[in-house]
C-alpha cells in the first residue's frame, strides 16, 4: 500500500504501533527527508515565509486588529532565543522540549504582543501556556464581576 492511499483506519494504526517509541537521530533525518521530498517545496523558506503579506496587505485582514499581530522579528529571530534562553525548557513546569510533540510557545507576559522585550517573554510547553491564559481569563471575569 502506498502511503497515499492509506486509509484513515490504517494511518491510525501506524500511529497508536510508534507511540511512545524513542527514533534514533538517524531515522529522525530520514523521516525529515521523506517529509522534504513528498511536500516538495510546497512548504514556505524562512525568507518566503518574512516576505509573505501580513497586515493590511494579507488578503485576510480585518479592519482595527492590527495590533493583535505578531512583529515579524519576534516570528524570525526573537522566539527561537527566548526559547534557547530558557534551554528549551518549560519556565513553569521544567519539562524539555524534546519530550513534547510540539516546540515551546513564547508568552508574552503583559499580554501585549508587539512588546518584545526579553524580560516581557517566557517559554512555556502549550499546557501551561494555556493554563497561564486560563487563570487570566478568569482574574477578568472575577474584576467584571465585581465591577
Amino acid at each position: 500500500m502506498t502511503p497515499s492511499r492509506l486509509t484513515p483506519a490504517w494511518k491510525a494504526r501506524i500511529g497508536d504501533a510508534m507511540r511512545g517509541r524513542r527514533l534514533t537521530e538517524e531515522h529522525k533525518q530520514k523521516i525529515g527527508a521523506a517529509n522534504h521530498r513528498a511536500l516538495r517545496g510546497r512548504r514556505l523558506s524562512a525568507l518566503a515565509y518574512l516576505r509573505h503579506p501580513r497586515g493590511s496587505s494579507h488578503w485576510w485582514w480585518k479592519a482595527n486588529r492590527e495590533d493583535a499581530s505578531y512583529s515579524r522579528i519576534f516570528l524570525a529571530k526573537i522566539r527561537h532565543e527566548i526559547r534557547r534562553r530558557a534551554r528549551y525548557r518549560c519556565q513553569q513546569c521544567n519539562v524539555a522540549q524534546s519530550t513534547l510533540r510540539r516546540q515551546l510557545n513564547v508568552h508574552h507576559i503583559d499580554q501585549n504582543k508587539r512588546n518584545d522585550a526579553a524580560q516581557n517573554l517566557i517559554a512555556l510547553c502549550a499546557s501551561c501556556h494555556k493554563r497561564v491564559h486560563h487563570r487570566l481569563q478568569a482574574e477578568a471575569r472575577h474584576v467584571v464581576a465585581l465591577s
